[in-house]
């Protein structure tokens, strides 16, 4: 998509130009940036009179990347306008940079929002509780993936060597990760099996018992009486045998054998 010139050709034509390009592009991106402010407090306001938080978390996911919305609209216009000023390898350059800043911006809106979406998901199936991390890190980590491929893709950059040594370095790095990897899908399996949930009053088979306050990638914390923490890798609690107190009808065996009958 991009192309550059010879690296001993000077970047900047025109000084004159250059400067004028820099000028519409301070004055184009100061009028955007009010824009905006004035865009969001109408949205705002809007929101607030609608029953959904879906519109609400949209509006907030969408506050900073619209920054970089307004930055790149003053560069479009300032390229546009002023290409003169500019020397070829100066001019793909900076459309390196503005694709570069665009497809960052829309992605960090998609993971705000999707995060947020899963974060209100999980609120409202767990009670108003404060949601699990492991669920919306994986989703943010998913949406800037699909970001990453992009943006190389749009860079002109051949993915498929890519990914191919991605094959390969993944299957060394998850040789040496082992634990890491076992904790991260024990994790996913206490998500989506829900033998424990947030707020859940549990008993371990070591007798320690509390709430479960946050099922993270790689841990669960059990919040004490005592108002201690628990740190417990989530590989060894899938593997014991539990007592869940939000469950009295039964003992719930989450990997172990012969769980015990709760009295």
């Amino acid at each position: 998509m991009f192309y550059t010139t010879r690296p001993d050709i000077p970047l900047f034509g025109d000084l004159v130009g250059l400067g004028e390009a820099i000028a519409l592009f301070a004055f184009v991106t100061l009028v955007a940036l009010v824009f905006r402010h004035l865009a969001l407090r109408m949205m705002d306001r809007w929101a607030a009179g609608t029953a959904t938080l879906a519109d609400d978390l949209a509006i907030q996911s969408l506050r900073l990347p619209s920054i970089a919305f307004c930055v790149l609209l003053g560069l479009y216009v300032a390229i546009d306008l002023k290409t003169a000023a500019l020397s070829q390898r100066a001019h793909a350059l900076v459309l390196m940079g503005v694709w570069a800043l665009l497809v960052v911006s829309v992605t960090a809106a998609a993971a705000n929002f999707l995060g947020a979406i899963v974060r209100l998901t999980l609120q409202q199936k767990h009670l108003a509780m404060q949601p699990t991390s492991l669920s919306i890190t994986a989703t943010k980590v998913i949406v800037w993936m699909v970001g990453g491929l992009v943006l190389l893709g749009g860079l002109g950059v051949s993915i498929t060597p890519m990914v191919t040594a991605l094959g390969i370095t993944g299957l060394a790095v998850s040789l040496a990760l082992q634990d890491t990897l076992s904790n991260f899908f024990a994790g996913l399996h206490l998500l989506v099996d829900r033998p424990i949930r947030l707020g859940d009053f549990i008993k371990l088979e070591t007798g320690q018992e509390g709430f479960i306050e946050n099922i993270g990638w790689r841990t669960t914390h059990l919040r004490m009486r005592s108002d201690d923490v628990i740190i417990i890798p989530n590989n060894k609690l899938i593997q014991s045998v539990l007592i869940n107190y939000a469950h009295p009808e039964r003992t719930v065996n989450t990997g172990g054998e012969n769980p015990k009958v709760a009295s």
